[in-house]
């Protein structure tokens, strides 16, 4: 029966995630034709949303104990996962306002959820990271909600949007998924500060936009510590010394994508602070938080996460390609964005190979 719940509730969640990849084949379709409103549209109130919804609640429900909580926690993921698909629709139907409302709701049943699946996890390391995500779920549900109340979503409000949910579910998945793989555990205090200065980030922000937006910036420092994601290169420099085989390529891949993320994350302070400085617009550190920092934590777990959702096996073709470009796209947008789309395409192409073709040669990838 338990087996049975885990498998049926991730067939729910997939159907979020292939919505989320045909609106992001749809939000780069719209681009090319010149439509920049729409984009942002099917980014922020489709891709996103759907794709970490369908994501966190196929690892929720994967991180609860057999046990009577599982038949009421998966019920109510099912229903969330589902309830998602409202948000895009919504977002086109009635305006940002309307999809800030949607998002809200269906990141309240997620919240729900969430909780209810920390209360029989598989260690005390699955409960944190459940627990993180409520929150997460939670402060996008506050957030999202005082925006469709207020009426408006502008630029720096999706920041927050950015922030409160993608962001924070990276920060929940990977303060387990980083020390468990090490053998450690996140240090709890360092999680709760890192939650409480997103929150004071999202607030700041309602009131002062460039000094809300600050302290969100600021906090990955919380996260690379609570998830130790400083202690990336010694681990790197130990899984080198492993014997040459899928085991060493698949923690190679993970490790080497987080020294990706430091960098992404310093070209996006470095983005903010000209932009509060007044030199460039907000839309520059939009994408390099969605290209850069956001887009580099998914191309680290896509090769995990899609496989097991597929119900498929990855190639494990590892390589440096993927994050190279990613990072070279990112970098590239303010100054020529046609080359940088053409440079994120290429990207998403090598990942691809990363997950799933056969018949593709290994010379193709820059080895790790």
């Amino acid at each position: 029966m338990s087996a049975w719940l885990i498998s049926h509730t991730r067939r729910s969640a997939l159907i979020p995630v292939a919505a989320s990849l045909l609106l992001l084949l749809g939000a780069l379709g719209v681009l090319a034709a010149g439509n920049h409103h729409l984009h942002a549209d099917l980014i922020v109130f489709g891709f996103l949303p759907l794709f970490v919804g369908g994501v966190a609640v196929s690892y929720a429900v994967s991180g609860i104990k057999p046990s009577g909580i599982l038949a009421k926690a998966s019920m109510i993921l099912r229903a969330s996962s589902l309830v998602l698909l409202v948000v895009p629709a919504a977002v086109l139907i009635g305006g940002r306002s309307a999809g800030a409302a949607a998002l809200a709701f269906s990141s309240l049943l997620l919240s729900i959820g969430m909780l209810y699946s920390a209360m029989s996890p598989r260690g005390p390391s699955v409960r944190l990271s459940l627990l993180s995500m409520s929150f997460t779920y939670a402060s996008t549900a506050a957030y999202a909600g005082f925006l469709a109340f207020r009426g408006g979503v502008h630029r720096p409000e999706i920041i927050g949007l950015l922030y409160a949910l993608p962001v924070q579910a990276i920060y929940s998945v990977t303060i387990h998924s980083m020390p468990s793989t090490y053998g450690e555990r996140a240090d709890p205090r360092l999680v709760a500060l890192m939650h409480g200065m997103v929150g004071l980030g999202l607030i700041a922000l309602i009131l002062y936009p460039k000094l809300g937006v600050g302290v969100l910036t600021a906090s990955p420092l919380l996260y690379f510590l609570a998830a130790r994601v400083y202690l990336t290169p010694r681990r790197l420099s130990e899984a080198l010394g492993m014997r040459p085989g899928p085991a060493r390529s698949s923690h190679l891949y993970f490790l080497v994508g987080h020294l990706y993320v430091t960098a992404s994350w310093i070209w996006l302070a470095a983005t903010t602070i000209l932009w509060m400085d007044g030199r460039i617009g907000s839309l520059a550190v939009i994408h390099a938080l969605v290209m850069g920092f956001i887009g580099t934590h998914i191309y680290i777990h896509a090769p995990l996460m899609l496989p097991v959702l597929l119900g498929t096996s990855t190639e494990r073709r590892y390589g440096h390609a993927p994050f190279l470009l990613l990072l070279a796209s990112t970098v590239l947008w303010p100054i020529a964005g046609e080359a940088a789309m053409g440079i994120f395409v290429l990207s998403l192409a090598y990942l691809l190979l990363v997950v799933k073709v056969k018949g593709v040669p290994r010379s193709l990838m820059i080895p790790l």
